[in-house]
């Protein structure tokens, strides 16, 4: 069963990398290599402290893309 996009988050101007990729169909992993590769319009990743990865996808670009209004 899938329910409406709109109904799985909040108003944050910020997505999740789980969430996104939920949506795409793809594996948390997949998303975070495209990010990584700045593949995407709508998101980022940078190395944060150390040698991880921070990521940001922005909701409202996502949506556009992905959304189903």
């Amino acid at each position: 069963m899938t329910r409406p996009i709109k109904d799985l988050f909040g108003n944050s101007k910020a997505m999740s990398v789980c969430e996104a990729a939920y949506i795409m169909g793809i594996s948390d992993q997949a998303l975070r290599i495209l990010l990584q590769r700045k593949d995407m319009p709508w998101g980022m990743a940078w190395r944060g402290r150390g040698k991880a990865y921070q990521y940001y996808i922005n909701r409202k670009k996502f949506m556009k893309e992905f959304g189903d209004d």
